[in-house]
């Protein structure tokens, strides 16, 4: 039994923890709802708009505007800030395990990603068509914008 249980061990120390889709599991902040949220390296300090893009509070702000749309809720997802052309969508919902990726050029892609997020979650399908009324026009991802604005560096001294 003792061996048995060795053997086990040794095995699934090999295996290791998932490498979250290649983006690794650090984070620069997280939320009161324990949304964690990667900004560093894609963003820096120097865009214009680095205390919005990088607040925590924006993306939870968000979540909970379509969690409460949609009447569908999760767990607070992971999302993570890319160059932009990183991903040449602009934006990216990975499953298993959830996480939310955007380029920092397309934050304005936050509320359709939550939405593949949200679905996923909720009823084992991610809408990959785009088919739910969440994502057309006049659906949940189409509300109030509040969202910040593209990033763009200051001008060098």
């Amino acid at each position: 039994m003792k061996l048995a249980f060795t053997t086990l061990v040794l095995a699934l120390a090999g295996c290791g923890v998932p490498d979250n889709h290649g983006y690794g599991w650090d984070y620069d902040a997280r939320g009161e709802s324990r949304l964690m949220l990667r900004y560093a390296p894609a963003l820096q300090p120097s865009a214009l708009n680095f205390a919005e893009a990088s607040s925590v509070e924006f993306y939870e702000s968000e979540f909970a505007w379509m969690q409460n749309c949609s009447q569908l809720s999760a767990p607070a997802p992971f999302v993570i800030l890319v160059e932009p052309g990183a991903l040449g969508t602009g934006g990216y919902y990975y499953q298993y395990p959830s996480l939310i990726v955007l380029e920092t050029s397309s934050l304005g892609l936050l509320r359709h990603e939550i939405a593949h997020y949200l679905l996923d979650y909720n009823t084992g399908d991610l809408d990959s068509g785009h088919t739910s009324a969440m994502v057309q026009p006049g659906g949940c991802v189409s509300g109030p914008v509040i969202e910040p604005i593209p990033p763009i560096e200051k001008p060098g001294p």
